[in-house]
């Protein structure tokens, strides 16, 4: 499968964050051993983090959508669809316990953003990473300046 997609044109660019309902804490390697026991293809998983209690958000590549939630809808899991990274009520921390949802959105922003660059920077292979990070300033979800730290070059410390 793996050698055919390769060879097969690409009908969605691009990559996102598929976001499942999580009735108990557990850890990544839980998470991905419960999705390996759901039949899906772990390889095809890019990033894995927690954005919320009860809340576990998935990086995959566009094309593989339809397929993921198909294999984990025969097995009656559904997507979070509705689930909003934005969202103030994601921010927690007891500082913004007061603050105005403006103010925690923009927080939930911020969050969002350094979930984004550790994603990228966990990719260890230079051409998906640099797919991604461009992706993700496309979606408007990194900032150019962290753009350009993952297609920059990096400088010998020589020079």
């Amino acid at each position: 499968q793996a050698a055919a997609r390769k060879l097969a044109p690409s009908t969605q660019s691009g990559f996102k964050f598929v976001y499942l309902h999580q009735h108990h804490r557990m850890t990544i390697k839980q998470l991905l051993d419960t999705l390996r026991k759901l039949k899906v293809d772990n390889s095809r998983v890019l990033d894995v983090h927690f954005p919320d209690r009860g809340v576990v958000g998935i990086l995959i590549h566009n094309d593989f959508e339809a397929e993921f939630a198909a294999q984990l809808n025969c097995r009656g899991v559904k997507l979070f669809d509705s689930f909003d990274p934005y969202h103030p009520d994601i921010v927690r921390d007891s500082e913004y316990k007061d603050k105005s949802n403006e103010d925690r959105t923009i927080q939930a922003k911020i969050i969002f953003n350094n979930t984004c660059n550790r994603a990228i920077n966990f990719i260890k292979t230079p051409h998906i990473k640099i797919a991604v990070a461009r992706n993700f300033l496309q979606q408007e979800w990194i900032s150019e300046a962290d753009f350009q730290s993952y297609v920059a070059p990096e400088k010998s410390n020589d020079e």
